[in-house]
């Protein structure tokens, strides 16, 4: 991982001190950095939102501005210049001041208000300036900008004169003690050069060690698919990486996944620090959780699972933010990422889509499907087509039904099974079924809470349809593919899960006849399950959680 400066930019930002002496003298310090030793670091200016924008002479001072307070890290040397420690509030840093990889260099202009209680005459101002105080002593490196305001750190805040280097100011300005601003520079950067030496002579002696990951996430039994993965991804991934867990999900939780339990989802991350990244797992549905709250205050890695693709919709805001703050941003799909960029501009990394479930090539058979239509009661001779998952598209549903109806006019003795959760639907297909006269061939199960037989129904079923928009629901096609059952979908959702060959795709925009003529297909294929296996067994060897947590230390940098 290439060696990082971040530097806080509000001062420069912040109109009361762009272009007053705490914001020239940061500039100064930036500009001089490019003839110093730590010229071939790529330097990232920190800003914050609540901020105008920085003016646009400032702007080339940094190799990229980011909103994302929460970087990924490994071992390598970083340095974060706290530009305004004692003027805007110290949380922005957190990230930095909480993992040990990172060098901490505050620039001290004086802590004048602290001589009277005067300047802070409310009790708020007195506790928010201790706090600042209580940040700054936890720097590294202090550079004040006179040998006055140095003496007060050493008094006031026992700093030892060892961690302090006084640079003097290139400000043009009678109130500070004005020096050459090359000299300044060079002053700040030999310093902190010197300290970066020495850490990288003891960092080669020290023992490499497992990446030590938090999670931000719901956890089951949340039924979302953003605690699924989760769950499943720390569990896959114990081998590679120590997990931490915050979650809002009730306790107690499991204990044997591979995870450590952290308490509800907080800033504590930040605070206990010394995780090489801090990962927060969203869905469209989360806008209003404590993840996303945190989430909007320091970004980050974030890995995004459900949302819709309507840039014009209410989910807009919530998708906006997050690509702005998200560093890296993680989808589990190729169209995701598409939409993403087409959408928002937004450069996401794919990782892959998974199966919840498994299946050994035993359950597979011509044998374990007729016991299993046997448990379920259903007749060897009915052509079971089901659809698994959320399906609230009404012409889905409708067309889904029609669908059946024509089979039927074929003599295709088809029925059909809504397997998983309809709903409130459930009364819009048994009204569609009676409309159509095929009531007696559509049934339908209210919500997926027996996991037998949802089992069962995968491995029971000649053929599946998922008929779904946006690319959802994306779990319900790839247990599909995971079973090796015949499916039909619309060619987006079959684009997103990098379907085989065994899945009959439509058009996103599809007709009954066309959705009708694919199953007949499979039906007159009638090839035993087993012709799957060669395919099957190929897309399970790249869409599973192992593979999975492999690419996420990969796109995280850990790898």
């Amino acid at each position: 991982m290439q060696p990082i400066i971040y530097a806080d930019l509000r001062c420069l930002q912040d109109p009361k001190y762009q272009f007053h002496p705490i914001g020239y003298h940061l500039a100064s310090l930036l500009r001089a950095r490019k003839g110093n030793v730590l010229s071939d670091w790529k330097t990232i200016g920190l800003v914050d939102r609540r901020f105008p924008r920085i003016p646009d002479e400032y702007c080339s001072l940094v190799d990229q501005i980011s909103l994302s307070l929460n970087p990924c890290w490994n071992d390598a040397p970083g340095l974060f210049i706290d530009a305004s420690p004692m003027t805007h509030d110290t949380r922005f840093g957190l990230r930095f001041h909480g993992y040990s990889a990172f060098l901490c260099a505050a620039i001290v202009h004086d802590l004048k208000r602290l001589e009277s209680s005067e300047g802070l005459p409310e009790l708020a101002s007195r506790i928010e300036y201790l706090a600042k105080l209580a940040r700054l002593r936890a720097s590294d490196l202090f550079f004040p900008i006179s040998e006055y305001t140095a003496g007060q750190l050493c008094e006031l805040l026992s700093i030892s004169p060892r961690r302090i280097i006084v640079t003097g100011s290139a400000v043009p300005a009678p109130i500070y003690e004005r020096s050459d601003e090359s000299a300044v520079g060079q002053r700040f950067w030999s310093a902190i050069g010197a300290v970066v030496e020495n850490r990288r002579h003891a960092a080669v002696i020290a023992r490499p060690h497992t990446p030590r990951l938090a999670f931000l996430s719901p956890y089951p039994p949340d039924k979302s698919d953003a605690a699924f993965y989760t769950a499943m991804t720390m569990q896959a991934g114990k081998s590679l990486f120590r997990s931490d867990l915050y979650t809002d999900t009730a306790r107690p939780l499991a204990s044997d996944r591979g995870f450590r339990d952290a308490g509800p989802v907080s800033i504590a991350a930040f605070v206990i620090g010394q995780y090489n990244g801090i990962i927060s797992v969203l869905a469209e549905s989360a806008r209003h959780t404590r993840i996303f709250e945190v989430f909007q205050k320091y970004g980050g890695p974030c890995i995004l699972h459900e949302f819709e693709f309507t840039p014009s919709g209410p989910e807009y805001p919530f998708l906006e933010q997050i690509t702005e703050r998200a560093s890296p941003l993680i989808v589990n799909t190729v169209t995701q990422q598409y939409f993403l960029k087409k959408a928002y501009g937004a450069d996401a990394q794919v990782v892959t889509c998974c199966p919840r479930f498994l299946f050994t090539e035993e359950e597979l058979t011509t044998p374990a499907k007729e016991a299993a239509r046997n448990r379920q009661g259903i007749s060897p001779k009915t052509f079971l087509v089901s659809s698994f998952g959320y399906m609230a598209q009404p012409k889905a549903l409708e067309a889904i039904v029609l669908a059946i109806e024509l089979l039927r006019s074929w003599n295709i003795p088809a029925e059909l099974c809504f397997f998983g959760s309809t709903g409130s639907e459930k009364e819009e297909v048994d009204r569609i079924a009676t409309l159509y006269g095929t009531g007696m061939y559509v049934h339908s199960f209210a919500d997926f809470t027996d996991v037998v037989s949802y089992r069962d129904f995968l491995i029971a079923s000649d053929a599946a349809i998922q008929l779904g928009v946006n690319a959802q629901p994306l779990t319900a096609l790839t247990d599909c593919i995971s079973a090796g059952l015949p499916c039909v979908a619309t060619d987006e959702l079959a684009s997103a899960c990098d379907a085989p060959e065994y899945v009959s795709r439509v058009p996103d925009r599809f007709s009954v006849l066309q959705v009708g003529e694919c199953l007949a297909g499979i039906w007159e294929a009638t090839a035993a399950r087993n012709a799957n296996a060669d395919a099957r067994a190929a897309y399970l060897d790249t869409h599973n959680f192992e593979h999975y947590a492999k690419r996420l230390l990969e796109i995280l940098g850990f790898a």
